[in-house]
């Protein structure tokens, strides 16, 4: 960078404003030095008056450009790490208004003066292995006894037909730490996959079902048919009684030993059944899936009885037109048809 005359004599003058302004004296004294020093060059009274100002605002530079920084806070790492000592885990935004600075200046003195880290606490997603998935009964029996094991301890849980997830209620919070200090250890955060839980719920397994029944009302594969499965498409024949030959009823990734089971509930409500291979990838609930938006209506609703559930259903339908519904069916259908075509292990 370079400078005509002028504007040397100016940083002159103005780095020897600043030297006074910051020792704290006043504006006649940096002006009498500066009328000794510079004799034949100096700025008026009034114009040191004006750099007084603007330094004093921390917001100006000797060369007249705006200052992008901030002189160093005194003793600021000290007051940071004595404030780290009553909370480490306290953020960046509440260390900056006790301190009185800018968030920004709290984080650079952490990474840049301190050298701070913030460690935040990991989850472990659960995967099933290969040899898991052979046996998905005996792994949702595991899944099981985690789940009794965590309602003891500082978990909780809640299994739904859309999503099912359980969550460890307390686990070790951020805090700042040097580099290179050790992850505390916490028990694994296990996300159960809607396949597993299904499993779950067929096998007669209880769980607490908090989205669509009262609190503290357990639900097995009796109750969930019962409950959610049976009504829905009874609503659905009573408004469109030929819809019946459009259903194919879709149970997913059932054991063989499990078969028995499925099949009779199947029978009660006179639906055919079309069981997939072993370890199908098509894992999803296709009689949520095949009515669109009908998952998110039940998000968040709570059923006392039957008969709040019958009468959802039945507004729900009153919204459907039977073109919408045949449409959802014949595409289902011919879903099932590739697979046939593809001579997997389909009853029609």
């Amino acid at each position: 960078m370079s400078f005509i005359l002028y504007q040397i004599y100016a940083a002159e003058n103005k780095a020897v404003a600043k030297h006074y302004q910051k020792l704290g004296e006043d504006v006649d004294t940096a002006f009498d030095a500066i009328e000794q020093q510079y004799p034949e060059n100096h700025p008026t009274q009034e114009t040191m008056e004006i750099w007084f100002d603007k330094l004093n605002s921390d917001n100006f530079s000797i060369f007249n450009e705006i200052r992008t920084g901030c002189h160093k806070i005194p003793n600021l790492e000290n007051q940071i790490q004595a404030f780290l000592q009553i909370d480490k885990h306290a953020t960046v935004g509440r260390m900056a208004l006790q301190l009185v600075v800018a968030e920004f200046t709290v984080l650079n003195r952490h990474l840049n003066g301190l050298h701070y880290l913030l460690l935040k606490g990991k989850s472990v997603s659960h995967q099933l292995t290969l040899e898991q998935k052979q046996k998905p009964i005996e792994q949702a029996a595991q899944i099981n006894a985690q789940l009794k094991f965590a309602a003891n301890q500082n978990y909780q849980f809640e299994i739904t037909g859309h999503e099912s997830w359980v969550y460890y209620t307390n686990p070790h919070p951020n805090q700042w730490a040097l580099k290179g200090t050790s992850y505390e250890t916490q028990e694994q955060v296990t996300r159960v996959t809607m396949k597993v839980m299904l499993i779950i719920i067929l096998s007669g397994m209880q769980f607490l079902q908090k989205s669509f029944l009262p609190q503290c009302e357990h639900i097995n594969a009796h109750s969930f048919i019962n409950n959610m499965f049976n009504p829905l498409f009874d609503t659905i024949e009573t408004q469109y009684p030929n819809i019946e030959q459009y259903i194919l009823s879709n149970i997913v990734n059932v054991p063989d030993h499990n078969v028995l089971l499925s099949r009779n509930i199947l029978e009660e409500i006179s639906l055919y059944r079309i069981p997939h291979p072993l370890n199908s990838l098509d894992i999803s609930p296709s009689y949520f899936r095949a009515f669109g938006d009908l998952m998110n209506k039940m998000i968040g609703v709570t059923f006392h009885d039957g008969a709040e559930i019958e009468q959802f259903f039945e507004e729900w339908c009153g919204h459907q037109t039977s073109a919408k519904l045949q449409k959802v069916m014949q595409n289902w259908l011919e879903r099932c048809d590739i697979v046939i075509a593809q001579r997997d292990e389909y009853i029609k």
